[in-house]
């Protein structure tokens, strides 16, 4: 889905209103003023320093051209919509975030809720074309709204992140998922080593709470993507033609807890002790024409993901290639699979596997092997040539 168009009914700079953009004055009350006109707002080129929370609306439109720096002073929010924290259960809608740099850079990060855009129950939102440096708390957070609503129908796409959620004691994201359906992740590269940390997590924190979100076309460097949160919660994801490289850092590549997801054509590579892809509690599961390498199990599938089908993944330098435990009815099929250790391995009452028409190569020589499993079914398998 393409992103909204910009659109408005009257544009203002925050210059009109005092506004300096030399990166010493503070500029907050300029900003909010322009805001606060209701239209669009153009940032032109500058770096303008704020020292609390800028409140948008509905209909606002903030609009820069790559230049126009947002920096923070204080450990506070960037962005925060105006009903984020209703009692009275009102939804902000149609906000657009187009060009803008936000940067965290100057704080200390002590709060992980310093993010740079705070939406929560806000419908229609667009974030296209930012760029989040050293955000304390998470590069965008979508969650819950006064009297139980949920942001939806948000689009945030050719977004940069780097060093997000650098707060210490408790890292947190480029993106956090709470509470939002129809979110749609295009085009962004997020770039963050820091330990726990995440590009994408969808993380509801209460059984009420649901989120949907799409993945595609994102590059992640150092960081993945994680859904998991409350075990009540519903959840529905789909990661495509994404490249995730976790290589230089000691962060997870994509783990879904249970979750209706859908996972195809990435790139994946980890750093050796973490999967390339887990899959727990999260039945039928797709795990589908990606390219994975260099993890300890190229596929994990635990805890009651039963049925889950893994098709035509290549699967190349990992201890195991797939690894199913504890999990029924999975379709290993039509994969390459080039291993140091066992190319499927099947344990602890996963019944009802097949393992068919894979192509296989192990240093080992134990190509599929099948433990405490009932009615394992291998066939039409050829080794790796």
């Amino acid at each position: 889905m393409l992103c909204a168009s910009l659109a408005s009914a009257k544009t203002v700079t925050p210059q009109q209103y005092g506004a300096l953009a030399d990166g010493v004055h503070d500029d907050t009350e300029a900003i909010q003023t322009a805001i606060n006109q209701r239209g669009e707002v153009l940032f032109p080129e500058g770096e303008y320093l704020i020292s609390k929370k800028l409140i948008v609306y509905s209909g606002s439109t903030l609009k820069g051209n790559g230049n126009a720096i947002i920096r923070q002073t204080k450990d506070t929010f960037i962005l925060f919509n105006e009903h984020a924290q209703s009692l009275g259960g009102e939804q902000d809608q149609n906000i657009i975030i187009d060009g803008l740099r936000l940067d965290g850079s100057r704080v200390n990060a002590k709060s992980e809720y310093a993010a740079g855009m705070y939406f929560c129950g806000v419908r229609n939102l667009t974030v296209r074309g930012c760029k989040f440096e050293q955000i304390g708390g998470d590069g965008i957070y979508l969650g819950r709204g006064g009297k139980d609503t949920h942001c939806e129908r948000v689009h945030i796409c050719n977004c940069t992140f780097n060093n997000c959620g650098r707060n210490a004691s408790n890292p947190r994201q480029s993106i956090a998922v709470v509470f939002a359906e129809d979110v749609r992740i295009q085009n962004c590269t997020m770039n963050n080593t820091r330990k726990t940390s995440y590009g994408v997590d969808v993380e509801p924190n209460k059984p009420d709470e649901h989120s949907s979100v799409v993945v595609s076309g994102c590059r992640m460097i150092g960081c993945g993507i994680s859904c998991g949160g409350n075990k009540s919660a519903r959840k529905t994801i789909t990661v495509s033609k994404c490249h995730i490289d976790c290589s230089g850092s000691e962060n997870a590549t994509l783990s879904v807890v249970r979750t209706n997801a859908k996972i195809t054509g990435n790139t994946i590579i980890s750093n050796g002790n973490q999967n390339g892809i887990t899959i727990v509690t999260s039945p039928s599961a797709v795990v589908k024409k990606n390219s994975i390498r260099d993890a300890s199990a190229g596929v994990l599938v635990t805890d009651g993901a039963d049925n889950v089908v893994i098709r035509g993944n290549t699967i190349v330098n990992c201890s195991s290639g797939v690894y199913v435990i504890k999990s029924r009815g999975a379709a290993v099929l039509s994969n390459i699979l080039k291993t140091k250790g066992k190319g499927v391995y099947i344990r602890m009452e996963s019944s009802g596997t097949r393992v068919e028409k894979n192509k296989i190569e192990t240093e080992t020589g134990m190509d599929v092997y099948s433990k405490e499993s009932a009615d394992v079914r291998v066939r039409r398998n050829k080794k790796l040539q």
